[in-house]
């Protein structure tokens, strides 16, 4: 997985949410696509919520929060998510 610079997951519930943080986290750019483009955004805020919480226990710092943040974002289409080096549905 050396080559893989991008990831694109497909479905913006539980597990979908945390693979993108998760991803992102990692350093990897990250699409989140869902075929309700108001479920990629909610699932957007919900990822930083999440960060929110992990700054409030201490778990992560700011800085990694932000870099999570810069990482990620919502595929407009399923044709933008495609050109991710890796899928995850």
């Amino acid at each position: 997985m050396n080559d893989i610079s991008s990831i694109a997951v497909i479905g913006t519930g539980t597990m979908g949410r945390g693979i993108a943080q998760v991803a992102a986290a990692a350093g990897y750019e990250t699409r989140l696509f869902d075929a309700n483009p108001a479920a990629a955004e909610s699932a957007l805020k919900a990822i930083a919520a999440n960060l929110d919480k992990g700054i409030e226990k201490g778990k992560v710092t700011a800085g990694q929060r932000a870099a999570t943040l810069a990482n990620l974002r919502a595929a407009a289409t399923l044709a933008d998510a495609a050109q991710c080096g890796l899928i995850i549905e």
